[in-house]
């Protein structure tokens, strides 16, 4: 049998210490930061902070005589949380930036704070402050609830846009603050992009300054409405719409999972893009200078192309694989391939034919 000497039981024994205070230092209740000896009282506990067994709670600015930078020397020590994180910091960022875990619920109002180490908040997410929402490594959430915000600024076209950025999230839900789940409706608040990862549902985007709307999403959607007019691309990659879709923009629009939608499609955009779509039970309406459904073969409703403004004509509509319309087909384009048996109109001309 092994003999321990009375030097290596102590040599033992420092480093079972050691790795317990790298390791596993926690501070055992809630830490409150919003006046000058709460700051201080913080700050004398050093190490202990970076694993906190309770709340966080950081207010800074105003009355509180402390600002969010000084704050964020104790803050930027915290890696977990295991209970709510609950931050108001008006006069600048929270240095987060160690931060990873969150058990409870997570809170950031004022300004965006520095957490993109953040990868699991079990519990409910909100955030209320102007410019983006952009979480790029967040992993797990519960529900996701983000404020619009219209600012002056915005207004006058200065500054405080951003970005909505949940690359990876799986989340209960995402909306803004008063609608229902999977509705973003950012109003004229500056948002220039929404980018969405597949483990978010989301059926409903305003957003009039984003220059890009993506969706990784690829289960079924109840509906679909899209208003983003400036957008330079809209990408929704779900598999199928059991409602209607109502999507605008004056970019392009790409469908390229979608296979049915069990209800009526209007789509306004110079370049329409949805190869995998063989089914539509309602009416197809296109406001396009090109449209590509290649595959489609059924349009349950009444059908119709024409230009993107008023009494103009498409350059192209290419639906070579449709054989049924149930209502009317009206085709203004200049180059049109359908194989339906009904005339169309080519060349701006207008022709009009029940179904077969």
């Amino acid at each position: 049998m092994k003999k321990f000497t009375l030097l290596s039981l102590t040599l033992l024994a420092m480093a079972c210490s050691k790795k317990s205070v790298d390791d596993d230092i926690a501070f055992n209740g809630t830490l409150t930061i919003n006046s000058i000896n709460s700051l201080d009282e913080a700050i004398s506990l050093g190490n202990q902070v970076v694993n906190l067994s309770g709340n966080l709670t950081v207010t800074t600015g105003g009355s509180t005589g402390i600002t969010s930078a000084l704050a964020g020397e104790v803050t930027k020590l915290i890696k977990s949380v295991r209970g709510n994180v609950t931050v108001s910091t008006p006069d600048g960022g929270l240095d987060l930036s160690s931060l990873k875990l969150v058990s409870g619920n997570y809170s950031i109002s004022g300004t965006d704070a520095n957490d993109d180490a953040l990868t699991s908040v079990f519990g409910d997410i909100e955030l209320n402050y102007s410019g983006g929402y952009d979480m790029p490594n967040l992993v797990t959430a519960g529900d996701i609830d983000l404020t619009p915000i219209e600012t002056q600024s915005s207004k006058n076209g200065v500054n405080n846009s951003g970005l909505v950025n949940f690359p990876f999230v799986n989340a209960n839900s995402i909306s803004t603050v008063g609608h229902r789940d999977g509705m973003l409706d950012f109003g004229n608040a500056n948002i220039t992009g929404i980018r969405l990862g597949g483990g978010v549902y989301i059926d409903y985007i305003v957003a009039p300054f984003a220059l890009v709307v993506e969706s990784l999403y690829t289960q079924a959607l109840n509906s679909l409405f899209i208003n983003a007019p400036v957008a330079v691309n809209i990408s929704i990659v779900t598999q199928s719409i059991n409602g209607d879709v109502s999507v605008a923009t004056t970019g392009s629009i790409a469908l390229p999972n979608l296979t049915a939608v069990n209800g009526n499609v209007t789509l306004s955009a110079p370049t329409i893009v949805a190869n995998s779509l063989t089914s539509i039970t309602g009416n197809l309406t296109c406001s396009t200078n090109s449209v590509q459904m290649t595959n489609i073969t059924t349009v349950g409703g009444n059908l119709e192309v024409t230009g993107t403004t008023e009494d103009s004509t498409a350059d192209s509509a290419n639906f070579e694989n449709l054989n049924n319309v149930g209502g009317e087909l009206n085709i203004e384009a200049d180059e049109v391939n359908q194989n339906t048996g009904q005339p169309h109109n080519s060349g701006g001309s207008t022709h009009n034919s029940g179904g077969n």
